[in-house]
């Protein structure tokens, strides 16, 4: 198989690399992510017998149109027949392999009635590739990390995830963290562009060309602060400043008093003592006319 550069970087993080258990793959249309989700999953699984990997996405749906197109074609090519090489099942969605190795599609959107995720029940897993992982929440991700137990190869735990930019959590937690070195050390983010990818067609290329400016920047230019465009009422930054305190704030002394007076009509009085940025003590009294 002929890898391009950025899927070759991604495939030794994932099996040289000691110190990485979470890599972020993609940031762009076009780079190749699905295509190296299941071909690495393909892979693990041929090469350790016995094993047990999982391919997830938001949607069971998406992943079964999707993903699991782009993992067929990828058996097909590498010569795996079905009933001789892998079966499998569509009531448990589970892909079984002629050495033993399994691989679980699930579904992987936050439920109302699955707050905790107890569907993972008792899984345990060797590795992890969740498709679109923008789709999905951290809190999810959390969870299936922990699932990370079952016939370690090298006893690392890993897991692939790919996706396109989004002011999501991966924003925080893997683009804007590695941009600013904070990145955690368990974990890496790979940006791979269309232009990476030397099997993009010029169609795709230019299809792309001709998107909207902020859906082009997404996806050909793989610019995750796509909506700092220039009659933004705030930058970004100073939205998620808003949540935390300076760094250089170590006594948190200042104190203020905000109210909101009520005047006409059913109305609260509301006040509030902050310290910093914490509310220490409320008033609230209701005024009705």
């Amino acid at each position: 198989m002929q890898y391009h550069a950025k899927q070759i970087e991604a495939l030794e993080q994932l099996s040289i690399d000691n110190y990485c258990r979470q890599l972020l793959y993609g940031g762009s249309a076009g780079s190749g992510k699905s295509f190296l989700g299941c071909d690495w999953q393909i892979k693990r699984r041929l090469k350790y017998p016995g094993t047990r990997g999982l391919i997830g996405r938001s949607e069971l749906k998406k992943l079964r149109l999707s993903t699991m197109a782009t993992f067929f074609e990828l058996c097909s090519m590498y010569g795996l027949n079905p009933d001789k090489h892998w079966t499998y099942n569509g009531q448990d969605h589970v892909v079984k392999f002629y050495n033993g190795s399994q691989i679980i599609l699930m579904d992987l959107a936050d439920l109302p009635s699955d707050p905790e995720f107890q569907r993972f029940g008792s899984i345990e897993l060797t590795d992890a590739f969740v498709d679109e992982a923008g789709e999905v929440s951290q809190k999810c991700i959390d969870i299936l990390s922990s699932r990370l137990r079952y016939k370690l190869i090298n006893d690392k735990p890993k897991l692939l995830m790919t996706c396109n930019p989004h002011k999501g959590w991966l924003y925080n937690e893997f683009f804007d963290a590695q941009r600013n070195g904070t990145i955690r050390k368990d974990r890496r983010f790979i940006q791979a562009l269309p232009t990476d990818n030397p099997h993009v067609s010029e169609v795709y290329l230019e299809s792309l060309q001709m998107l909207p400016i902020i859906d082009r920047k997404r996806l050909l230019e793989g610019d995750w602060d796509y909506d700092e465009t220039k009659d933004r009422l705030y930058e970004y930054d100073d939205l998620l400043r808003c949540f935390r305190l300076p760094n250089n704030d170590k006594s948190n002394n200042d104190k203020f008093i905000t109210a909101d007076i009520a005047r006409m009509g059913d109305d609260r009085t509301v006040i509030v003592l902050w310290n910093g940025l914490h509310g220490k003590v409320y008033s609230i009294k209701t005024q009705t006319n």
